[in-house]
């Protein structure tokens, strides 16, 4: 499986000068306009894109038929996509926490715990949005998953501001505001928890889909 890993991040690397222009213009708007909430969102949509590219590849190149000729199992496959999914939302993670640092010692606001915060926040953003994003890809492919990946920045966005706003009106969710520790927890458990079962979802689709 770490083949499998390997190949999708040796195609994003082959591929990377249109992303790294991209990395490049977003850094420079949100350096002159100070907006490291900016540098944030836009890591974000770099993010779920660098996901939906490797399966653009795959598709472009029929990798899955090529694949299922090899001693390689369908659930091998889904468990590496997911795995790479992790990876890249962990490296784009880290790549916006950096930026974000660099935008604010240039700036002279420097605030570690907004950084660590949003950093989280990316984290949990991107991996939510992927997680709704995937099966809808595995079941009608990149074409239609290019618009399921705005529908679910939408949702999640959605959700927040739902979340956002119980906060305030509901007491058992305005102690858990009142409480980091818990609500990271929480916020945890809730995110591996829609991750497994995306992964279930997308493996159940992928074993009873016929690829031609």
């Amino acid at each position: 499986m770490s083949g499998l890993i390997a190949k999708d991040f040796i195609v994003l690397k082959n591929n990377s000068k249109f992303y790294l222009i991209l990395l490049a213009l977003y850094f420079v708007i949100g350096l002159f306009s100070d907006l490291s909430t900016f540098m944030i969102g836009m890591m974000a949509v770099l993010g779920v894109s660098f996901v939906l590219s490797t399966f653009s590849y795959d598709e472009a190149a029929k990798w899955d038929q090529y694949s299922l000729s090899l001693a390689v199992t369908r659930r091998e496959m889904v468990r590496a996509k997911y795995l790479v999914t992790l990876l890249l939302t962990g490296i784009t993670t880290v790549a916006g926490f950096v930026l974000c640092l660099i935008m604010q010692l240039i700036h002279q606001t420097v605030n570690l715990q907004e950084n660590l915060f949003n950093l989280i926040g990316l984290f949990g953003g991107i991996l939510l949005v992927c997680s709704l994003m995937l099966p809808f890809i595995y079941r009608f492919g990149v074409e239609k998953g290019r618009a399921a990946m705005i529908l679910c920045i939408l949702g999640v966005a959605g959700l927040i501001l739902l979340f956002c706003w119980l906060a305030d009106h509901t007491p058992l969710l305005s102690i858990l505001g009142k409480s980091p520790l818990l609500t990271a927890l929480l916020a945890v458990a809730l995110l591996c928890f829609f991750v497994y079962l995306s992964y279930s979802i997308s493996l159940k689709i992928y074993r009873n889909k016929e690829l031609s």
